[in-house]
């Protein structure tokens, strides 16, 4: 049977991320579901995190506070927090994010329902200054039956700050790579779907994903060497991916054409990373 009232530790990692810090905390703070540690992980911030994160501690106990001396990037701080926790579930949320209300205790629900290892949800792309938001999907993207491996390959669906994942599952498999620069999120998604993890998905919008020029994704060339070091990885690992998804071979032609092409670019003085 199921534990209906499991322990839930949310992971935030902040890296020099105070302008959005307390709104994150707050929206954590303030879950439907309340058995949950919450561990803010300091990733060599310079600026007022561990202010902060020590007024929130004072408020509220189940706050518990991490520093890292210097920044080693979103992987080894999220890794650190994950090597930390106490809870039977991890869930992750990035600093200059929000969580709606109902979060966790809906995820919490559909993924005892469906016996799932890891469980994403829709969320909502915001631009907080214009007033604006938009929903990321119209429609589940994992409802159809084709091959969850190609469609993450062709697309990846899992925005860490609407995840919620059994750690004995995350234990499994391994954590983040540390030493990627960006994906390292997506290189995880991809390791749970090859050793047959189950993953669902929910179509409601649980969190608003703050856009903002600051946002690493916004440095195409690290996002995609990224993503094709994330695929070699695979192929070394797991050669018959290649035959069973074709369309990874198109993906790593594509990316490594591109790097080629920007490296080369980058030796001439046209381009500045």
């Amino acid at each position: 049977m199921p534990n209906n009232n499991p322990e839930v530790s949310i992971i935030i990692p902040s890296h020099n991320s105070g302008n959005f810090l307390n709104e994150a905390i707050k929206s954590v703070i303030e879950q439907t579901y309340k058995n949950l540690e919450i561990i803010v992980v300091n990733d060599g911030s310079i600026d007022d995190t561990e202010k902060i994160v020590k007024d929130w501690q004072e408020k509220d106990k189940r706050i518990r506070y991490l520093k890292h001396q210097k920044n080693k990037g979103l992987g080894a701080a999220r890794n650190t927090g994950i090597t930390n926790s106490r809870g039977e579930y991890i869930a992750f949320l990035d600093a200059d994010d929000v969580w709606l209300p109902k979060k966790i205790e809906i995820q919490i629900n559909k993924i005892n329902d469906l016996d799932a290892d890891l469980v994403f949800s829709n969320w909502y792309i915001w631009e907080p200054i214009k007033n604006v938001r938009v929903k990321a999907f119209n429609s589940n993207p994992l409802r159809n039956k084709e091959d969850l491996l190609c469609l993450f390959i062709k697309k990846n669906f899992g925005n860490p700050s609407t995840t919620l994942l059994k750690k004995s599952s995350l234990e499994k498999i391994g954590l983040f790579d540390e030493s990627l620069k960006s994906s390292e999120d997506y290189g995880l998604w991809l390791r749970f779907i090859l050793k047959g993890m189950k993953i669902v998905f929910c179509i409601e919008p649980l969190i608003y994903s703050r856009k903002h020029p600051e946002q690493m994704t916004a440095n195409t060339y690290r996002m995609r060497t990224s993503r094709l070091a994330v695929f070699k990885k695979i192929i070394q690992n797991e050669p018959n991916t290649l035959i069973k998804c074709p369309v990874l071979v198109k993906k790593i032609i594509f990316l490594q054409g591109y790097k080629f092409i920007q490296d080369f670019l980058k030796i001439l003085g046209i381009r500045k990373r």
